[in-house]
């Protein structure tokens, strides 16, 4: 070849390296530009998933504020309904008189009760016979209480024994109603 073909060739050669770089550094530049456009896309989406997350973790926690306040609330009013029923039962087992004296009205009925039990006691100005009697007296007097307390002791044990059968009887009923209602 010729001085100047080699030229050419040679001025060719840069040329088509010339027209190479140039494609090249455009499709470069054309990925690049894609390359942020998904990039921006990319982040955009993940702002938008975020604030669904946030939306739907504040949904789930006001779901669950919900749910434990009708729990608390479900609770509490079960409570309530057996401190009635204790309360109501306890009322009905009472004995009525230590109603009336929780209520204050029996002070004065007391009072009467307690002086016509009470003997006198005044034994200064008696003699020697007279005091053998009076302590005879005494005795006779405390003999008639403690009888007194220990009928009424007796009497006690037999009303606390029905009231524990009548207890009873009334447990085995409900049981046995609440087993006809959870057939139905």
């Amino acid at each position: 070849m010729s001085l100047a073909g080699s030229i050419f060739a040679e001025r060719q050669g840069k040329a088509n390296d010339f027209m190479l770089d140039e494609m090249h550094r455009r499709r470069v530049e054309k990925d690049i530009a894609d390359l942020k456009k998904l990039i921006d896309q990319h982040f955009e989406q993940r702002k938008k998933d975020e604030e669904d997350l946030e939306a739907r973790e504040a949904q789930l926690a006001l779901e669950k504020e919900k749910r434990e306040a009708i729990e608390n609330r479900r609770k509490q009013e079960e409570e309530e309904r057996k401190k009635a029923t204790m309360a109501a039962i306890q009322y009905a087992t009472s004995n009525p008189k230590k109603r009336l004296q929780k209520k204050g009205g029996n002070k004065q009925e007391k009072k009467k009760v307690l002086a016509a039990r009470r003997k006198n006691g005044n034994i200064d100005h008696l003699s020697g016979a007279q005091l053998a009697e009076k302590a005879l007296e005494f005795f006779n007097h405390f003999s008639e209480i403690n009888e007194d307390k220990y009928n009424l002791e007796i009497l006690l044990e037999k009303h606390q024994y029905n009231l524990k059968l009548l207890r009873q009887r009334v447990h085995d009923l409900v049981g046995r109603q609440n087993k006809i209602n959870t057939r139905k």
